[in-house]
């Protein structure tokens, strides 16, 4: 049997995470009202847990890639957008030695969350770029950032990356970068501003939400009479191309980024007399940013090959790393366009060697 009195919610999730074995983050959107005595008989710590956010709506979502759980509101776009990131930085060794680990804990104390993320960036060997209005509360009067201050929080067996990567997530936040790179970049996952801040969905899945959209209305145009139905005739009719309007932005965008990216990597390789060996380093010299990829919100892919070329790709419109092929997906004798290939690859010289 287990029991509590006249405690906070948050606190009564703690406790019972704890003593289920589990890390967690509590969205702070979540209430945290007062609990009055309540008695769970014969259950595990993790049934007893499960119970009191059903009661509360609310839901544990599991990360495996963290291993941090986030409670956050029953609500499904909530949960869709904890998935919705663009995490591509591999994690690095536990640092064991760093400051504020105590063998497989990690403890950090209450702090503005600009101090948090600089504790965990460092103990897990992380150069971080990002705006500082994303890590903060806001903008006062002055124009000054003011601090967003988080809670004290403690995590157990998980390296310091993965530490970072769950409180980021939860507070709308990711971190994207290159496989191998030091370099890590924070964007926000849900801001509809410009593309270089906000993680999108992955073209493939935001057109498939809007055909299912586009399936459901042409049902209830078909369910009501013909003079109410009129109004949602030219939805009807240019849903295609309002589809494809979108896909062709997202192309060019795509294509724009590519191309900034070539001529960074260009200057780069005239300075040094070769090309870099990831996009990260030519941030911020040669580049504010990490280009991104318009087709799954992560960095463009990149690699550096044997022979000193380099191939730079988007993953195209299936959404799908192929790993920089260009062939198309079925057999053809035609030679495929940017777009038609598997992956879309940046085209370069023919070398005559």
């Amino acid at each position: 049997m287990k029991r509590r009195a006249l405690v906070a919610l948050a606190d009564a999730i703690k406790i019972l995470a704890r003593a289920a074995n589990i890390n967690i983050l509590i969205d702070p959107k979540a209430p945290n009202p007062t609990l009055g005595l309540t008695r769970f008989t014969n259950v595990t710590a993790l049934d007893a847990l499960d119970r009191l956010l059903e009661t509360n709506n609310l839901v544990l979502i599991a990360d495996p890639r963290t291993e941090v759980s986030r409670i956050t509101l029953q609500d499904p776009i909530a949960k869709a957008g904890f998935y919705r990131t663009t995490r591509s930085v591999p994690l690095p060794k536990p640092a064991g030695s760093a400051e504020g680990m105590n063998g497989s804990q990690i403890h950090l104390s209450e702090a503005p969350m600009l101090d948090q993320v600089r504790t965990l960036a460092s103990m897990a060997d992380l150069t971080l770029v990002y705006d500082p209005r994303l890590l903060s509360a806001g903008v006062d009067k002055a124009g000054k950032l003011i601090p967003k201050l988080l809670g004290p929080v403690q995590f157990e067996n998980v390296t310091p990356q993965q530490a970072l990567e769950a409180i980021l997530a939860n507070e709308n936040l990711a971190l994207v970068g290159e496989p191998g790179s030091p370099l890590g970049e924070i964007i926000s996952r849900y801001s509809p501003g410009p593309p270089e801040r906000s993680a999108e969905k992955p073209w493939p899945v935001l057109k498939k939400d809007w055909e299912e959209e586009a399936i459901r209305l042409e049902a209830k145009i078909q369910s009501v009479s013909l003079p109410t139905a009129r109004q949602f005739f030219p939805f009807s009719d240019y849903f295609p191309n309002f589809v494809k309007a979108i896909s062709t932005m997202r192309k060019n965008e795509t294509m724009r980024e590519m191309a900034v990216a070539a001529i960074a990597i260009k200057r780069f390789q005239l300075r040094t007399g070769k090309p870099p060996p990831y996009l990260a380093t030519l941030v911020p010299q040669y580049l504010p940013r990490l280009p991104r990829d318009q087709m799954d919100g992560r960095p463009l892919r990149y690699r550096l090959n044997a022979d000193g070329s380099f191939v730079l790709y988007s993953v195209g419109e299936d959404g799908l790393d192929d790993g920089g092929d260009p062939g198309l997906p079925y057999p053809s004798r035609q030679t495929p366009g940017l777009w038609e290939g598997r992956d879309a690859v940046w085209p370069q010289a023919v070398r005559l060697d």
